[in-house]
């Protein structure tokens, strides 16, 4: 098992982990675990075609995005956000030498990764329930840290100043976290993205859309470099006008940086004397 903070000790209900005592929840924490406990109260364990299906252009993204993580043998590989720890279980069958780590706040989305698992004939090392604004583990241990379409959820009251900091406690010396395929807005157009993305939602989970001044701004406090990528790629898009409008970002690259569109970032801690 990976080493924990001090003062903290983990309990263990079948392959699922979580730190006792557990942190008191936020309302949208709440939200995500609600949202998961229905798709599981509905549906069971065959609730995962449901999901595999409704997640299967993010899986495509996800391959296409794969080499930003960088994964060697021997490296500690955590994800935060992982639901149902299907990116997670593609780590690993990229770098089965690696040590992955899935961490979500909702117990019944990860039940559901032994099923990816299966299809994909690999074994996450260890699956937490825990949150991501307080992550049990000890410092200093991770050498990759990665979300995929994740970190917006994260903030509170849109600011990431708290997970950013923990990210950066957790990361190894020379190690990086990744955030991939995240949706941005500049400031002018940030409150109507916002709306839009909950209304796609239908307010089932809190949605939100990363500023990435704030977010700048948030990383450099405890002493973390961000590297922002505009990547408006067209492909496994939600709708054809989604398609055509990263296709024009996709082509005119000098509009990424002032429109609404995706983006991949990455963090690394500050260098060490």
């Amino acid at each position: 098992m990976v080493r924990l903070q001090s003062g903290v000790t983990a309990e263990q209900d079948g392959r699922i982990w979580r730190p006792a005592p557990a942190p008191t929840l936020t309302p949208s924490e709440e939200k995500e675990i609600a949202y998961y406990s229905g798709i599981r109260r509905a549906h069971g364990d065959t609730g995962f075609f449901d999901l595999l299906t409704a997640k299967a252009n993010f899986i495509r993204v996800f391959q296409l995005l794969a080499d930003r993580l960088d994964l060697q043998p021997g490296q500690t590989v955590l994800e935060i956000g992982a639901g149902q720890g299907w990116a997670s279980c593609l780590a690993k069958r990229r770098q089965p030498a690696c040590r992955v780590v899935a961490a979500d706040i909702a117990r019944d989305a990860l039940l559901y990764a032994a099923a990816y698992e299966q299809l994909l004939g690999v074994r996450i090392d260890e699956l937490w329930e825990c949150s991501v604004r307080a992550l049990p583990f000890a410092d200093a241990q991770f050498h990759r840290i990665f979300a995929f379409a994740s970190l917006h959820h994260f903030g509170e009251r849109h600011d990431y100043s708290g997970i950013l900091a923990e990210v950066l406690r957790l990361l190894a010396p020379g190690g990086r976290a990744v955030f991939l395929y995240e949706n941005w807005s500049p400031g002018w157009a940030i409150g109507w993205t916002r709306r839009r993305a909950r209304r796609q939602m239908r307010d089932a989970v809190d949605e939100d859309v990363l500023h990435l001044g704030h977010l700048r701004d948030a990383c450099r406090r405890p002493g973390g470099r961000l590297e922002v990528e505009f990547w408006p790629n067209p492909s496994f898009r939600e709708s054809a006008s989604a398609a055509a409008y990263m296709t024009l970002l996709n082509r005119c690259r000098f509009l990424a940086p002032l429109l609404p569109g995706t983006v991949n970032v990455t963090l690394t801690p500050p260098a060490t004397p």
